[in-house]
């Protein structure tokens, strides 16, 4: 799998993640508003995100993307594509800048994303698993098509290990 190349929406560019973005990745990703959201809301640090970095370049099941807004060349967030077996891709994304939210950036980086899991992976099917109170990424999630599924626990919606077929 090439993690270097990426992918391009109407005003994003999405390309693979390098090395020398770990000073922004762990800047959001130990934003408090962010954390609060993550299934694994430990503290990032630069040398863990470095290490975890070495494996992740081996790891053929696993894709990231920094997203950059074309017009202002700024980085705003991350999208990511996990393979979870059986031909279905979990899709994970975070808006990072707050400036970046609520002009419909995560909508088209998701968009974007599982255009390219399709096309590029094969996926057959896409989920997502989303912490029950981020509200913003439930709609979403919903207006993008993914179906909920039963409840598993309640902190994230595993039931909203949304499903969504490619077609």
């Amino acid at each position: 799998m090439d993690k270097r190349g990426g992918f391009k929406t109407e005003r994003l560019f999405c390309r693979g993640i390098k090395p020398e973005d770990a000073r922004i990745i762990v800047k959001w990703r130990g934003a408090p508003e962010n954390t609060r959201f993550f299934l694994n809301p430990a503290p990032l640090t630069l040398k863990r995100h470095l290490e975890w970095f070495e494996s992740y370049e081996d790891d053929p099941g696993r894709i990231d993307f920094l997203v950059t807004v074309l017009r202002s060349n700024e980085n705003i967030g991350t999208v990511g594509l996990k393979n979870a077996g059986g031909g279905v891709w979990e899709v994970s994304y975070m808006i990072g800048e707050p400036s970046a939210r609520g002009n419909g950036y995560a909508s088209e980086m998701v968009k974007g994303a599982c255009s390219y899991a399709a096309l590029k992976l094969g996926a057959a099917a896409l989920k997502a698993v989303i912490h029950a109170e981020n509200l913003s990424s439930i709609r979403l999630a919903e207006r993008l098509g993914f179906s909920p599924l039963p409840v598993k626990d309640g902190y994230f919606k595993d039931y909203f290990l949304a499903v969504k077929t490619n077609g």
